[in-house]
Parts: structure tokens; C-alpha cells; sequence
């Protein structure tokens, strides 16, 4: 008998990343409904520039899981993995490939206990934390840009007329940078400058909290797990205890490797377990009292 243990704490931090790929494909789905609704050609520009940044984070989340599975080849073969290269395209509507491996992998992970999880989750909040904020610098960033185009496009005094110009106002501003060579002139405008600025300082404000603790949990625990754990257990024939082997650090598509691997040796073990019942009941019948 094999039997599995996770480390909650760790396996937050991969399960936070996903979260956060799951929020960044759906964010592509909308901008690929936009694409089409919007008649502004400089709107379209900003969804378009950043459909670009959200089809880089996803290839380079795809490219990422290839780096770390333990074996390239058994990766490639597996037809569910390629979903992750081909919905990470910048084509309309096709990041929607990318949710089917992550709905196997949910499926196959119910097992896991996540009440575990909830308690990993409670003590690990900066990193969740950092990937919400970059989450809602993203979204800050596209819809401010497309709703200041939308307040400045009839003012003649308007200097953001471009979708250029948008984006690089909408930087300087989250940023409470400040440079004053972009700014709104109509009411509109300056009503969404003063929610961007207010997002800015609260985004900063928590990047700068996370750091602070990232790098204070760094000296008081120098040996903290990056990435999932996972820690296998054997039982020895007629021992009542198992006995633990030492923890090795997995990724998710390690773990999905594992998890079906173990499905396989125990379809096995059941299967010889009939073989054998079938074999004594024909030497023998159970007494039926």
C-alpha cells in the first residue's frame, strides 16, 4: 500500500499561481469579446497591446511547466500538455484550450484535503497577495486606458488621443509618477485619473508590504519550500505504522504524473487481489454457517 501526504503550505504557492493563469485566461476571453464590440480603432489597439502581455505571461507559464517536468519527453506526449502552448497563442477566443488541462487537474486533485490547504493558504498571503496585485495592475491598466480614449476623444483641448498615449498615461499614473505631459482636461477624465491614483497607492503600498515580509520571512526561514511537496509513504508487509520517507519537492505536472501512476499500480493490486479471491473460492467454499 502507498499512501500520499501533501504539504498545505507548500502546494499554496503553486496554487496560487494558478489562480491567478486561470483569472489571466479569463481576462483574454473578455478582451477577445471586446475586440469585437468596440468601434473605437485605438480601444482595439489597447485590448490588442494587452492581449500581447497576457499571451507572453501564458507561453512563458507553458514553457515554465516544460522546464520543470521530470521527463520532457512524457510531458510532449501527453496531448492535454500541448493545450497549454496552443491556448497561450494571441488568437481570439482560443485561450479557452487552456482551461481544459487545468479542469483534469482539478478533478484528479479533489482528493487532496483542503481544509490542509485553507490553513497553508492563511499563512502564505504574500504570495497570493503579489500575484492579486499584479492581477489588478492589469486590469487597471487595460480598462483605465480604454475608459480615458472613451472621456477624451471629443475634447478638442485633449492631448490623449492615441492608444500610445494612453498606456503611457496610465503607467505614469499607477506609477504616481506624475511626468505632466499626459493628462485629462475633461471631467470624465480627471474622475478616472483620481481612481487610478488611488489604485497606484494601494498597489504600491502592498508590493512594498510584500516585499518587506518576503524578505523577512527569507531570514527567519531560510530553508521555507518554494514549490510543492509531496511526501510517499510505504507500508511493510505486517508493519501497523507507516513509515516516512523524506519529502521531495514536485511541481503540479509532477504531481498529475504521480497521481496516475499511483491509480495504475493500484488498479493493478486490485485486479490480483479478485485473481487470488477467485482462485481460493474455487479450491474452497466459505463457510456460510
Amino acid at each position: 500500500m502507498v499512501r500520499t501526504d501533501f504539504d498545505a503550505k507548500a502546494v499554496k504557492i503553486r496554487l496560487s499561481w494558478e489562480v491567478f493563469v486561470v483569472s489571466l485566461v479569463v481576462l483574454s476571453l473578455v478582451n477577445s469579446t471586446l475586440v469585437f464590440l468596440l468601434q473605437n480603432r485605438e480601444q482595439r489597439a489597447v485590448i490588442f497591446t494587452v492581449q500581447v502581455m497576457i499571451c507572453v505571461l501564458l507561453l512563458a507559464d507553458a514553457f515554465s511547466r516544460l522546464i520543470r517536468a521530470p521527463s520532457k519527453r512524457c510531458f510532449l506526449s501527453r496531448a492535454d500538455n500541448w493545450l497549454y502552448f496552443g491556448g497561450s497563442l494571441p488568437i481570439p477566443f482560443i485561450c479557452v484550450l487552456r482551461l481544459i488541462p487545468t479542469w483534469i487537474m482539478v478533478r484528479r486533485l479533489k482528493r487532496m484535503d483542503y481544509a490542509a490547504l485553507g490553513r497553508g493558504a492563511r499563512r502564505r498571503r504574500a504570495q497570493s497577495t503579489l500575484l492579486s496585485v499584479i492581477l489588478i495592475t492589469i486590469l487597471v491598466l487595460e480598462f483605465g486606458s480604454i475608459a480615458i480614449l472613451g472621456a477624451e476623444r471629443f475634447a478638442n483641448s485633449s492631448n490623449i488621443k492615441t492608444a500610445e498615449d494612453a498606456l503611457w498615461w496610465a503607467i505614469v499614473t499607477i506609477a504616481t509618477v506624475g511626468y505632466g505631459d499626459r493628462y485629462p482636461t475633461t471631467l470624465g477624465g480627471r474622475i478616472i485619473g483620481v481612481f487610478m491614483i488611488v489604485v497606484g497607492v494601494a498597489v504600491f503600498a502592498s508590493l512594498s508590504s510584500f516585499l518587506a515580509q518576503w524578505f523577512l520571512r527569507q531570514r527567519s526561514d531560510p530553508e521555507s519550500v518554494p514549490s510543492a511537496s509531496i511526501a510517499t509513504e510505504s507500508v511493510p508487509e505486517g508493519a501497523t505504522q507507516p513509515v516516512r520517507a523524506a519529502a521531495a519537492p514536485v511541481t503540479w505536472d509532477q504531481l498529475r504524473a504521480l497521481l496516475d501512476e499511483r491509480e495504475d499500480a493500484h488498479r493493478h493490486e486490485v485486479q490480483e487481489l479478485r485473481s487470488r479471491l477467485a482462485a481460493c473460492e474455487s479450491t474452497q467454499k466459505p463457510d456460510r454457517g
